[in-house]
């Protein structure tokens, strides 16, 4: 015994057993010794199987013994038989059901007559082993290289059943006996496992995808069949059929539209249904899939695993091929469970495409409305992302800016804008320093209910803080059993949007800006209404009826001159007189208010002193009015610090009701114009500042002059407006 057997021995492949007369008693059993010198000295052809077949009968103590090869057909073809059977069988014959299933180890062992498992011995197999006169029979499957390639009949003529001991010596006979004849199997044509492994090995040794994987293994099959088409189908979800591969020559390449046609998908039903290779004859309905008429096609589902893709394999000969369709047969059963996975990473490489492609074009769209739009814009996407989740009723985005909290709310996919000042009692307070997600239960409904334009009773209301800016998304839902999916679709969205939440909040000042020159042109266009109105009004009403009224009066005059005293004719004079000078002295009011004269001689300081003395006289007003200027701005800065000094207390502040005013103007030593104007109206808050009339005008006119405008409450209760500009000295 050589020390490389003893090496092989030791892996557990035998055991040492107490051995029957005349075998040897020592710890590798003669008759082990025996197989491996007979393996070892002839090749696959040369081996003398009788031999084999008689060691088989002495060390299990049989009379009968028969040893077969499986053929690629899954055929098994007797190999070797010794013993005194009365009645050979015929080979090569089929193989019980199930057969091939069977594990490396398993032992069919007992009576003819007891529960001889089916899956080892026909029922035909059983009768000739019985007209032989057997009673105890013992049946054994080889395997080689994890392939079943024959078996092992070991039969008794006397009443005596095998032992424990001999079925143990079986499994060991059996073990060393499959690669003997694996050996005689591999010598001829490959296994049909074998077979489909190599095609399948060749396919994937290229890169590539799932679909040219197939691809290659169509191709491939189409050679070793002779067929004249291969179509690999797979059953859509929606009772539809899709063609993941093919190979054939042009003009046999299948009609995608055929694949649609009723008789086709019924074709392709009743083969899944029945799960069973069918032979689709012509007129059967194949013909609408190839443009012409094949003599014969065989369709062959794809084995089901659970929830993995349907597919059925189509193999079309155009002329009768007996031996290929015989090797497809063979072939395809073995190939079927591998095609089943490469359809499944198909799918798998659909979803991956279909996930890299919507992120990707999430990240798209998101980096272009985050580019090109606001917060509104945002909102209303982040709303019909949400409708994925049932329950959610509301959506939003909070900011903050310039010291307020402006809410962009979609509710039932209508837009909504709430600018919110009161920094102290926001909600919005509350979700910021939550990170990453927080949930607000109906007891705080209350402090959320101002803020959300929703009329509701209880609601649960989520947040997730932007973090890189002072934001936050906001869902609000009415019931709490979609806090889970609102949850992760706001946390991914909260990914998407860190990166360019900076760019959000410049969207923000840009659309708070438009709204803020959307209102100043509003307030610009009503202001230029109502000067044109008092405009008429001073020049058709009062001035020409006052000057066709004086020179009817006039001419009333001089017709009465010679029939009345000269006393009554210079009262009437007098008082034409009079009339005129009212009329001349509203003429100049309503010419200082466009452009007073003072302006364009003396400059701003002059102006503002002349407007302070008018509001004293027209409206009644304790105006005081202190400041000069050392350098002179330009001409159109005067005119439009004068125009806004107008606004401001003709617009803001009269209608409030003031009755003391106070102007101030001064200039810095670098050159800018201070303008302060104070009043004793009472402060209401910075947004009804925002909502009364010329405001936003206000706002932007500073905004265009390079300046700024604050406006806050006095410690008396009153209100000071302050505007800076930077002077640019006339040239």
């Amino acid at each position: 015994m050589t020390e490389h057997r003893l090496r092989w021995l030791s892996r557990g492949q035998a055991r040492s057993h107490s051995e029957a007369p005349g075998m040897g008693g020592g710890v590798v059993p003669f008759w082990v010794e025996r197989l491996l010198d007979l393996g070892m000295r002839a090749s696959a052809d040369q081996l003398d199987w009788t031999e084999l077949a008689r060691i088989a009968c002495q060390v299990l103590s049989a009379q009968i013994a028969r040893i077969w090869r499986m053929t690629a057909r899954s055929e098994l073809v007797l190999q070797a038989e010794v013993g005194d059977g009365r009645e050979p069988l015929s080979s090569p014959r089929p193989t019980p059901t199930g057969f091939d299933r069977l594990a490396p180890g398993m032992l069919a062992v007992g009576s003819l007559d007891g529960p001889l498992a089916e899956g080892f011995l026909t029922a035909e197999e059983r009768a000739a082993l019985r007209r032989s006169g057997v009673q105890h029979v013992l049946v054994a499957p080889l395997h080689a290289g994890g392939a079943m390639v024959g078996r092992l009949d070991v039969a008794r003529t006397r009443p005596e059943p095998f032992s424990a001991e001999e079925r143990a010596r079986a499994i060991v006979l059996a073990a060393l006996l499959g690669p003997l004849v694996g050996r005689v199997v591999g010598a001829g044509e490959p296994l049909p496992a074998d077979q489909a492994a190599e095609l399948v090995r060749q396919a994937l040794a290229f890169p590539g995808s799932a679909r040219e994987v197939l691809a290659r293994i169509s191709e491939t099959l189409r050679w070793r069949v002779r067929a004249s088409a291969v179509l690999l189908l797979r059953w859509l979800p929606e009772e539809g059929v899709e063609l993941l591969a093919a190979s054939a020559s042009s003009e046999l390449m299948p009609d995608p539209t055929a694949l649609t046609s009723a008789r086709v998908l019924l074709l392709v039903r009743s083969v899944l249904e029945h799960g069973r290779p069918q032979r689709w004859r012509a007129g059967s309905g194949s013909e609408l899939i190839f443009p012409v008429v094949m003599a014969e096609t065989l369709a062959f589902p794809l084995p089901v695993t659970g929830t993995a893709a349907r597919g059925v394999l189509v193999l079309a000969w155009r002329d009768r091929d007996e031996g290929g369709e015989e090797r497809a047969q063979v072939l395809v059963p073995e190939l079927a469970p591998s095609l089943l996975t490469l359809v499944g990473f198909v799918e798998r490489e659909e979803r991956a495409i279909a996930d890299q492609a919507g992120i990707e074009r999430r990240e798209l769209l998101l980096d272009a409305l985050l580019r090109a739009s606001g917060p509104t814009v945002v909102a209303e996407a982040f709303w019909r992302r949400a409708q994925s989740v049932p329950g959610v009723i509301a959506t939003g985005i909070v900011l903050e800016r310039d010291e307020r909290f402006v809410w962009f709310w979609v509710v039932q996919g209508e837009p909504r804008v709430l600018v919110e000042t009161d920094r102290e009692r926001s909600p919005a307070q509350l979700a910021f320093p939550q990170r990453p997600v927080a949930v607000f239960g109906p007891e705080r409904w209350a402090t959320w209910r101002p803020v959300v334009p929703l009329s509701l009773e209880r609601a649960w209301v989520m947040t997730a803080p932007l973090g890189t800016v002072r934001g936050s998304l906001v869902i609000v839902m009415h019931e709490e059993q979609a806090t889970a999916k609102a949850e992760r679709l706001v946390t991914d969205l909260v990914s998407l949007l860190e990166a360019g939440a900076a760019g959000l909040v410049t969207r923000l000042d840009r659309d708070l800006a438009e709204m803020r020159r959307q209102r100043a042109l509003g307030d610009a266009l009503v202001q230029h209404a109502e000067e044109w109105r008092t405009l008429v009004d001073a020049i058709h009403t009062t001035i020409l009826q006052g000057l066709a009224s004086s020179l009817y009066r006039i001419e009333l005059t001089a017709r009465r001159v010679d029939h009345q005293p000269v006393e009554q004719t210079l009262l009437e004079l007098e008082q034409v007189r009079d009339l005129l000078a009212g009329h001349i002295a509203a003429l100049r009011d309503t010419i200082f208010r466009q452009r007073p004269a003072s302006l364009e001689h003396l400059g701003l300081a002059a102006a503002l002193r002349d407007y302070a003395v008018q509001l004293q006289r027209a409206h009644g007003l304790e105006v005081e009015f202190l400041g000069e200027l050392w350098q002179r701005p330009e001409r159109h800065v005067e005119e439009s610090l004068f125009g806004l000094v107008r606004l401001l207390v003709e617009r803001t502040r009269l209608p409030l009701g003031v009755r003391k005013l106070v102007i101030r103007l001064r200039q810095r030593t670098d050159g800018t114009i201070v303008l302060v104007i104070a009043d004793d109206a009472r402060w209401t808050g910075r947004a009804a500042w925002d909502e009364l009339p010329g405001a936003a005008l206000a706002g932007e006119w500073i905004r265009l002059l390079g300046g700024t405008l604050h406006v806050a409450g006095l410690p008396d209760g009153g209100t000071a407006i302050a505007c800076t500009v930077p002077l640019r000295p006339v040239s």
